[in-house]
């Protein structure tokens, strides 16, 4: 007997529509997923790094801030301290006559350059060109006059360094006849160029404050070399032989 196989019914079309709608939004679904993904990751990405950023950007890119600087305070000036040995105080006292009897020391021919016991004592002299001396007390002006320690002829006033009226007596009596002796520091003059003078005449007086370069009232005399130029000699150059005659004729 035979028998044959007659073909399966077809499906009716609607559920074949249905079945290829299912199927393929099985497909989108799963084509989408990676991709999705994908975006999320990318997402997480972008995500870090806005965060990664955010943290950081205060340190890149914070404005650099300076402090203002501190107001100066302005100081007094301070004056600076001064030693007793480079301020002296001027003593006033009466004028000392320049006529009559004077009270003068002397030794072999060579006054005293200031009146007998008007100086300091010996050991405040100091030797650099000539002798440095002051009146007691670091008197000047007319406290503090001075005599020509011999006979001569006044041939200059002025040198540099021992101030505008500094008088240079050229020796005609006692031991530095022939040489020059200079008085620096001096202030008020009493003779002028060219007059000739005695010995133990007033000739001059102490200059008062900084005459030359002095810090204080005071006397230097000193003479010149023998044959040399009239004023002044070198550094204690001649300043002993001064400095001797002014030690025997001190009073």
């Amino acid at each position: 007997m035979l028998r044959l196989r007659l073909p399966a019914p077809a499906l009716p079309p609607l559920l074949v529509l249905a079945t290829a709608t299912v199927i393929g939004g099985l497909l989108v679904t799963a084509q989408a997923a990676p991709a999705a993904a994908r975006t999320t990751a990318a997402s997480a990405r972008t995500t870090e790094v806005g965060v990664a950023t955010d943290l950081y950007r205060p340190l890149l890119h914070q404005p650099r801030v300076f402090r203002a600087p501190k107001p100066k305070v302005r100081h007094k000036a301070r004056t600076p301290s001064v030693s007793r040995s480079e301020v002296r105080p001027v003593v006033a006292a009466p004028a000392v006559p320049h006529t009559g009897t004077l009270h003068l020391s002397s030794a072999n021919g060579f006054v005293f350059p200031f009146l007998a016991g008007h100086a300091g004592p010996p050991s405040t002299w100091t030797q650099d060109q000539g002798v440095d001396l002051a009146a007691r007390g670091y008197g000047c002006g007319s406290a503090a006059v001075l005599v020509a320690v011999g006979d001569g002829t006044v041939i200059q006033e002025g040198i540099s360094g021992f101030g505008p009226t500094a008088p240079v007596i050229r020796m005609s009596s006692g031991p530095f006849a022939g040489r020059n002796v200079y008085y620096g520091h001096t202030g008020r003059d009493y003779v002028a160029v060219g007059a000739h003078v005695h010995a133990g005449e007033p000739i001059a007086e102490v200059g008062c404050g900084d005459v030359g370069y002095s810090s204080a009232p005071h006397l230097e005399i000193g003479v010149s070399v023998p044959g040399g130029p009239s004023c002044c000699p070198g550094w204690h150059q001649t300043s002993y032989e001064m400095y001797r005659m002014l030690l025997a004729s001190y009073r």
